[in-house]
């Protein structure tokens, strides 16, 4: 009810259509994405769209990428 209220005021002031929650939060839109690239790229193995090769170059990326994003910015702060 309190979110109701809030857009609302909002509109009125600003003249402005505010969105839903769901629709203005990046972090659930986010999850929403991963879900839905997740399960194509799971679809995809299964069907044999993605072959073996593609598939181990794409873990290489995707441990590449963790590295990168979660172990490397310790390792330069030492």
């Amino acid at each position: 009810m309190r979110e109701k209220n809030t857009q609302d005021l909002y509109e009125f002031i600003s003249g402005e259509e505010v969105g839903t929650l769901r629709e203005r939060n990046g972090i659930v839109k986010g999850i929403e994405q991963g879900v839905n690239n997740t399960l194509n790229y799971v679809g995809d193995t299964v069907t044999g769209k993605k072959g073996p090769e593609e598939i181990f170059s794409d873990l290489g990326k995707l441990g590449q990428g963790l590295y990168d994003d979660y172990i490397d910015p310790f390792a330069k702060e030492e």
